[in-house]
C-alpha cells in the first residue's frame, strides 16, 4: 500500500541448517518501522488508519 507494490513484501521463511549446525542458536534481529500517524501512504490510507486496520485484523484491538 505504502509504494504502491513498487516494494513488495519479503516472504519470511526460515531454513533450519543441516547436520552439526542444527544445534547451533541463532539470532533475530527484526526491525519494524512506523511513520508518523498523520503520513498519507496512499489515497485510502493515513499511517494511523492503516496500522488500526492491521491491529483489528490481527485481533489485537
Amino acid at each position: 500500500e505504502a509504494s504502491g507494490g513498487y516494494y513488495p513484501s519479503t516472504i519470511h521463511r526460515v531454513i533450519n541448517p543441516d547436520g552439526a549446525d542444527m544445534t547451533k542458536s541463532r539470532i533475530s534481529l527484526p526491525l519494524f518501522l512506523h511513520p508518523r500517524p498523520d503520513v498519507k501512504l496512499s489515497d485510502r490510507y493515513t499511517a494511523e488508519a492503516y496500522l488500526q486496520e492491521r491491529l483489528r485484523e490481527l485481533g489485537v484491538i
